[in-house]
């Protein structure tokens, strides 16, 4: 902060002189490539400690920072969760036989949860080899305790599959556990670095080639005495329409249902009917046999499942798909699609492989 003469005679007073380039050189490398004494650091000569009559204490270097923990990668993991009234209100609209229990899609956000954790920096791109076990009931009072085992099974540059199984144990209403780590559902998650890309299909179904042979359907899981009874948000399928070999509803969340937050809700609803639409078969005038899966080929999933587009998923969107074949007592439903206004897809399903557990009749 001197100059000229000053800086000379500043220089003379305290004992300075200039540095070489060398000596520039030499200093420099050296602060760059060794390590500090102390959080502080202020360079003196030897004149400007004789000026300043500074006592120096020989320092001691400290030791270089520890580099931060590697986390290891891990290819399996066991997560604890606490379903409760709170956590998934929703349920007390899904009741199976009155009791209130978890849709098997609700089963597979947790699932889809757990992969992640295994592998945060990729996306969901498919469910495939679904296995729903058991109907997992919820407890009234208090949480129902599920318990998820993450594994990867296989790994390449293109994609991640994991596999994740719930277990939960079977207690007794006194509080005893009478049996533990019972499998409830298990499927494995398809994972990859981007969404995979959606296959467009234009705006209009394939029935609307033949309305001639169409015919009205309804949502029997809406019906009274279903043993799969839904209300609420799920009542979300109107214009269900059947031909020869196709069918298709329009799909639209109900408008006190649309201000409920959150991506689990919008992928619930939005999935719980895709299934339904594509299981719904007549065998009657008046009876609608009700069919709850039992396994998944798969479903594929062609946006960011995480973070849905909230105003997509609160709009209008359209299902189309084929009529599901009944063989042997086994009802095969899809391929079932959900599309936006545009055509794009956003999921599919194929192969789903439901049982019958009851019916119900329209009230008419």
């Amino acid at each position: 902060m001197t100059r000229g003469l000053e800086y000379a005679a500043l220089a003379a007073h305290r004992g300075l002189r200039g540095v070489t380039k060398e000596e520039g050189q030499k200093i420099f490398s050296e602060m760059l490539n060794g390590r500090a004494t102390a959080p502080i650091n202020v360079i003196m000569s030897d004149g400007e400690f004789e000026f300043y009559k500074v006592k120096a204490v020989k320092g001691t270097e400290l030791a270089a920072p520890a580099p931060p923990p590697v986390s290891a990668r891990k290819d399996s993991m066991v997560i604890q969760r606490e379903v409760n009234a709170e956590t998934a209100p929703y349920v007390w609209d899904h009741l199976v036989d009155g009791i209130p229990t978890m849709p098997g899609v609700f089963l597979m956000i947790l699932i889809a949860e757990a992969a992640l954790e295994l592998r945060p920096n990729l996306k969901i791109t498919a469910f495939e080899d679904a296995a729903f076990r058991r109907f997992v009931r919820m407890r009234r009072e208090g949480s129902t305790t599920l318990r998820l085992h993450a594994s990867v099974i296989s790994e390449d540059a293109d994609s991640t599959l994991v596999r994740v199984s719930i277990l939960a144990d079977f207690v007794h209403k006194s509080g005893t556990v009478l049996q533990k780590d019972v499998e409830q559902t298990a499927v494995s998650v398809r994972l990859a670095s981007e969404v995979a890309a959606a296959p467009m299909n234009g705006t209009k179904s394939p029935l609307d080639r033949g309305r001639m042979q169409d015919s009205a359907l309804e949502d029997p899981y809406l019906m009274d005495g279903s043993p799969v009874k839904l209300g609420g948000p799920f009542r979300s399928m109107q214009n269900i329409t059947a031909g020869l070999a196709e069918r298709s509803a329009d799909y639209r969340l109900r408008e006190e249902a649309r201000s409920r937050p959150g991506y689990r809700y919008l992928n619930l609803i939005m999935l719980d009917a895709l299934v339904r639409f594509g299981g719904i078969y007549r065998d009657g005038q008046e009876s609608f046999p009700i069919y709850v899966p039992e396994a998944c080929r798969v479903m594929k999933i062609y946006y960011d499942f995480t973070n849905p587009d909230e105003k997509t998923f609160t709009g209008s969107l359209r299902f189309a798909g084929s009529n599901p074949h009944l063989e042997a007592g086994i009802l095969t439903i899809g391929p079932v699609k959900a599309m936006d206004p545009a055509g794009r897809t956003l999921a599919m399903v194929e192969g789903g492989l439901c049982r019958k557990m009851g019916e119900a009749r329209n009230g008419k």
